[in-house]
């Protein structure tokens, strides 16, 4: 054996005893070992002791009690943070369904999630301004296992990214060492001008990307000035076609490296990418929420090609990464025309969200992560879950139970 094997298998070694010396400790039994697993991880959703005990159904010092013994068997940080690497894989799953089965949704959606996809859903708590960081502590357990991330465009990622920057002491060195993050879209021509440079797909890539690997970051290609969409009508107002405009940019060596060329794309980037941070757009026709009312990228198709609310909510449910899911039973003609605004989309395709996420293992690769907030929400994720595009969904209290989630 080699010398880095020898280390390797030591290292292991310890791992397992240092896990075995956990569970010795202080004797427990299994059924305590999950009650304490589940409260560290509802504690670490930023749920208070009160929160924990009525979910539950633990007096409130039982609660401060079990999340004592978290902090001392080292699976909750004082962040805090779920240390999930300390936590067998077998054990957390048990205490998943032992004790937060009906916290996470997985029986009410489970009908909608199609055959060899793996889908998990999280309820986050917490209102506008808190909710990103909360659904940052489940992304920061996901992500650890991640070795290429792909970015999306958007104010939820931007907020769950601050939130991630802000939990680094979850973070192992040695398991994100070689992990990568890269742009996967350009910036809405129409939107960039709002002040809104840091929602962009290549600042948030970068931002991600040295706070997860500090001083060990590398130069890695981005997307700065590629525009996220191109309508035919304004490229043949220009003299050309959207396809042209494609060509163009396979030329541009950030976009060339991140999605390929007609000569070699099965180069890119974009096909060793095993986890996608994303949100969903919608259009909401009511004013619940004025600046979250409808989504970026849809927005820049209404302002490009000329298209009221009205009519393209007749068209589409909505947009995850940038890709438009058109509605049931549209005509032929619909039907191309959705086709239409989706062939001006130039960043990832909807094969790429597809590949990922028949991919997404559980307790390794995360696959396509959607952070969604707002009740308004629940067809367009509903939908995305039918076509199999996600794995890992976190939602917000009102989402869920728009979604079906009374207990």
């Amino acid at each position: 054996m080699t010398s880095f094997g020898i280390i390797h298998v030591a290292a292991r070694a310890a791992q397992t005893l240092n896990q075995n010396l956990l569970m010795r400790k202080k004797e427990i039994d299994q059924e305590d070992w999950l009650r304490i697993i589940a409260a560290a991880r509802l504690r670490s959703e930023g749920r208070t002791q009160t929160e924990i005990a009525a979910r539950l159904g633990f007096s409130q010092p039982e609660v401060s009690r079990l999340l004592e013994e978290a902090m001392e068997r080292k699976i909750l940080s004082k962040g805090p943070a779920l240390r999930r690497r300390n936590i067998p894989e077998s054990d957390y799953e048990a205490a998943e369904q032992a004790h937060l089965m009906k916290d996470h949704l997985a029986k009410v959606l489970a009908p909608l999630v199609p055959q060899r996809v793996h889908f998990e859903v999280r309820v986050a708590p917490g209102d506008e301004n808190t909710f990103a960081f909360a659904a940052a502590r489940r992304v920061v357990d996901l992500i650890v296992r991640s070795r290429r991330i792909g970015i999306m465009w958007g104010r939820s990622v931007l907020d769950l990214v601050r939130g991630i920057v802000a939990l680094s002491d979850a973070f192992d060195p040695a398991q994100i060492l070689d992990v990568e993050c890269i742009p996967l879209c350009g910036d809405p021509l129409f939107l960039i001008n709002d002040r809104r440079v840091r929602q962009s797909s290549s600042y948030l890539a970068a931002t991600l990307e040295e706070a997860l690997n500090a001083s060990k970051s590398k130069g890695l290609p981005c997307l700065a000035g590629v525009p996220a969409y191109i309508s035919r009508q304004r490229a043949q107002d220009s003299g050309t076609t959207v396809d042209t405009w494609r060509r163009f940019l396979q030329g541009i060596p950030g976009y060339e490296a991140i999605f390929g060329n007609t000569r070699e794309s099965t180069k890119a980037l974009i096909h060793g990418v095993d986890t996608i941070i994303t949100g969903v757009g919608t259009i909401v026709m009511v004013k619940e929420a004025p600046w979250r009312e409808t989504g970026d990228f849809i927005m820049e198709r209404l302002i490009q090609d000329s298209f009221s609310k009205p009519e393209m909510n007749r068209l589409i449910y909505g947009d995850i990464g940038g890709i438009l899911l058109p509605r049931e039973k549209l005509s032929i003609a619909d039907m191309r025309q959705v086709e239409e605004l989706n062939a001006g989309w130039m960043g990832l395709k909807l094969s790429h969200l597809q590949t990922v996420a028949s991919r997404a293992t559980p307790g390794k690769v995360p696959g396509v992560i959607v952070v969604a907030y707002g009740r308004w929400k629940a067809e367009m994720v509903k939908e995305c879950i039918r076509r199999g595009l996600v794995n890992q969904l976190i939602v917000d209290p009102a989402l869920a139970d728009a979604l079906g989630a009374r207990d």
